[in-house]
């Protein structure tokens, strides 16, 4: 199946697969809970807008992330991209995992606050509701960064993988002198 530096051909394609519905699934919740959390400004029922916006982040936005997460790291590790030897890889790793932290330990827990406040009949200011409208929605324009990134690959290495490539200048004139 897999060896340790390269994928197959077919198991590539699979991973692949599955990293980009795990994102493109990710982003699609995100839009639709930052879809909800905006309603609420236009007046619409609070209640049911946190409780499906919290359902949404916890049943969709959670668990396609730690996919297109752990899918990612797969690929990457098992690849020619390797984690940390392309500059556009690594930035993908990092709004990744922060988006899956981000996702479980703020905006979900802020979302079920949210929605018991207004299952208690509790005011809940327009700060709030802006804040739980802009965090997905900002959310959702980083997984729009790892899209682009994904698509356009730029070239450069991060410089330490440069250095580490790079043949001492001596060996290669020895090479051919000789």
């Amino acid at each position: 199946m897999v060896n340790s530096s390269r994928l197959t051909p077919r198991w590539r394609k699979f991973l692949l697969t599955i990293h980009i519905a795990g994102s493109v699934g990710a982003f699609g919740g995100l839009v639709s809970v930052a879809t909800l959390t905006t309603s609420t400004l236009g007046g619409a029922d609070a209640l049911t807008a946190y409780r499906a916006a919290y359902l949404a982040e916890t049943a969709i936005v959670i668990p396609l992330a730690l996919v297109a997460l752990a899918s990612g790291i797969a690929l990457a590790t098992l690849s020619r991209w390797g984690l940390f030897r392309f500059w556009w890889v690594a930035i993908k790793l990092v709004i990744t995992a922060a988006l899956a932290a981000l996702a479980s330990f703020g905006l979900a827990p802020h979302l079920h606050e949210a929605a018991d406040l207004a299952t208690a009949g509790a005011p809940i200011s327009t700060a709030e509701q802006l804040e739980l409208a802009m965090l997905p929605a900002g959310a959702a324009v980083l997984l729009l960064v790892n899209i682009a990134l994904s698509v356009y690959k730029p070239a450069a290495r991060l410089k330490r993988d440069k250095a580490a490539r790079r043949p001492s200048t001596s060996a290669g004139k020895t090479a051919l002198r000789t």
